[in-house]
């Protein structure tokens, strides 16, 4: 601090005040003539005061301007007269009456001194913090703050109980809208007034952090509290809180041993709409799932559901999921019809998600776990992006349908899921393209893109290597595939629409099962490893040539379905192996013809299996 700073009787900003005990010109009564100051200010290093006599000429009371006073101690191994010395100095630095915000931290006396909760001088006082005084065994009666709004007691480690002491009377800390314990290392039991009308009245956030000890319930009477943020403390605090039907938004951090949210805690929670639950590492569901807790009880308003780094965290309830046709296994009540955003980050052992659909709603999904195997996202009508799939290294099957908002995948698909095996996406009208880096899906296996009309083409950089299905199917827009698909020799099942069909089908020589849509290419050449074709929704088709079959040595199923103007089928044999064939939706094409004195008789008497429009002919 500079020297004779003292003397500037009008200066009006000093936001620190440093007391040096080796420095005679910054002695703490040198704040006497600085009556002018406003807003903040912190008088730290408080220990090296040498009198008490400087703490009462300091004249705190006389600046009437302060807003915002701390007064810092450092902490120190100080004998009992040292210690005694700073009880007395403190008693000293009463402020003004117009001050708003107090804070004393580090303070080494066993006891506060009146002033600090007196009632007739904080007329004002809105914020206070009590931090790190350690030896302090005793709370002061904050609770007769008439204005106190918000107050945070952390470091305070002789204090084992926090009870009437806290309080002053019934009607305690009538204004106090946040309250904050933090490292409260013996905090051991909190009791409660036992006043008709209770403390409490308007509090609506409160927080308590590494206070390991506490078991006992929490203060009674919160009926007011929308916010609790419970962190580093005994699983055993959250079975004590019972009463939480007022609760909006909880978090619950760090609670070793938690293998899930008790019963009687769960279920008090039907107003929460924020739920955070991180690092609850043995934490391996949310809740118990039986039927005389899901009775409308659940958190069934919950918009916005964060699981964070809880690695033990193997499924999410069947109770926040809905059944593919919208029901739920028991009352439709306890559903989470309104979750708008859900977050799973670093909870490893979850291996497939989920297992009904997710709520209507859901507007935000993210995702963030090396152990997930399976996701499933069904009927998200909002859902524009999906979540970045980094890390999530073992995902094997993503499915996705009817999510009309969505328009393409992640751009880092092939790098962050090298393990994915099967890929469906089906109902999304909005569905534009495939990321270019489709290419580097080496263990892909199944690729299934149905009834999505946004999307008109495949990358030309090129498809998996390794598929053995693709199906292609309803996408009536699509105009090609790359020339890389003909190069897919393990390809085993191809479903595609034929105006996107070029010549190459030959060259596909583990092609065993072909559906083609629409535009049925006359000039095709299948490959000979076929063993099921289908035929459908061709509408111009009016004659099957026999030539199509030559060479196929293994066909065993032709299905032709929906070809309004087919009248005839090749006059040449079938391939002997066919063993079933199958015509519906083709009136041209009726039974009749296939009975005895039919003109398909003898074309298909042979084949063991005749389905007309599902019916089976027989001879």
């Amino acid at each position: 601090m500079p020297s004779g700073i003292g003397n500037l009787k009008n200066l009006v900003i000093l936001s620190k005040f440093i007391v040096e005990k080796a420095c005679e010109m910054m002695r703490l009564f040198d704040l006497k003539n600085l009556s002018q100051l406003r807003g903040r200010l912190s008088i730290l290093d408080l220990q090296s005061i040498l009198d008490v006599q400087d703490a009462r000429e300091a004249n705190l009371d006389k600046i009437h301007g302060l807003e915002e006073l701390v007064l810092q101690w450092t902490t120190s191994d100080n004998d009992e007269d040292e210690l005694v010395l700073e009880m007395q100095a403190l008693k000293r630095l009463k402020p003004h009456s117009n001050l708003k915000s107090l804070e004393i931290s580090c303070y080494v006396g066993k006891s506060f001194p009146n002033w600090v909760c007196d009632p007739l001088l904080f007329l004002n006082l809105s914020s206070m913090k009590l931090i790190n005084c350690q030896r302090c065994t005793l709370l002061t009666s904050l609770g007769l703050l008439p204005v106190l709004k918000k107050l945070i007691i952390g470091g305070m480690e002789a204090i084992e109980v926090v009870g009437l002491d806290f309080y002053g009377r019934h009607d305690s800390f009538r204004s106090l809208e946040e309250l904050v314990f933090q490292n409260m290392l013996n905090w051991k039991e909190w009791t409660s007034t036992t006043g008709s009308v209770g403390e409490f009245p308007c509090l609506h956030r409160l927080v308590i952090q590494n206070c390991p000890k506490l078991l006992g319930q929490l203060a009674s009477n919160l009926s007011s509290l929308k916010e609790l943020d419970v962190r580093n403390c005994n699983a055993m605090l959250l079975e004590s809180m019972v009463d939480l039907t007022s609760l909006t938004k909880l978090r619950i951090r760090a609670i070793a041993e938690l293998t899930r949210l008790p019963e009687s805690f769960a279920q008090s929670l039907t107003a929460v709409e924020t739920l955070y639950i991180e690092q609850c590492n043995d934490l391996t569901c949310l809740w118990e799932e039986r039927r005389e807790i899901e009775q409308g009880l659940l958190p069934f308003n919950l918009k916005h559901l964060s699981l964070e780094r809880c690695g033990a965290l193997e499924s999410l309830p069947d109770a926040m999921m809905m059944r593919m046709d919208g029901s739920s296994s028991s009352n439709t009540s306890m559903l989470m019809l309104r979750l708008e955003k859900l977050e799973i980050y670093g909870c490893d052992s979850l291996k497939s998600f989920p297992r009904r659909k997710l709520p209507i709603t859901l507007k935000y999904l993210r995702m963030h776990c090396t152990g997930l195997q399976s996701i499933d996202i069904h009927h998200r009508k909002m859902l524009k992006n999906l979540p970045a799939l980094d890390c999530i290294s073992n995902l094997l099957d993503l499915s996705i349908f009817d999510c009309e908002a969505l328009e393409s995948l992640p751009k880092e698909l092939g790098l962050c899921t090298p393990n994915l095996k099967s890929l469906r996406i089906q109902q999304c009208e909005n569905f534009k393209s495939l990321p270019n880096t489709m290419y580097q899906l080496k263990s892909l296996q199944q690729l299934c893109i149905a009834d999505c009309p946004g999307i008109e083409f495949i990358p030309d950089e090129g498809l998996p290597p390794n598929l053995t299905d693709l199906q292609l199917e309803d996408c009536k827009n699509l105009k090609c595939v790359p020339n890389a698909m003909y190069q897919l020799t393990s390809l085993q099942i191809l479903g595609i629409p034929s105006g996107a069909l070029t010549m190459g089908l030959q060259n596909l020589t583990s092609l065993q099962w072909l559906a083609i849509e629409r535009k049925f290419p006359l000039d095709i050449v299948l490959p000979s490893s076929l063993t099921s074709l289908q035929i459908w929704n061709e509408e111009n088709l009016k004659s099957i040539p026999g030539r199509l079959f030559q060479n196929l040595s293994s066909f065993e199923t032709l299905w032709i379905s929906n070809c309004q103007n087919l009248r005839s089928l090749p006059r040449e044999a079938f391939p002997p192996s066919l063993g079933q064939l199958c015509i519906s939706e083709c009136p041209h094409l009726k039974r009749q013809r296939f009975e005895a004195k039919g003109d398909y008789w003898a074309l298909t008497w042979s084949i063991p299996c005749v389905l007309i429009d599902e019916d089976e002919v027989d001879w």
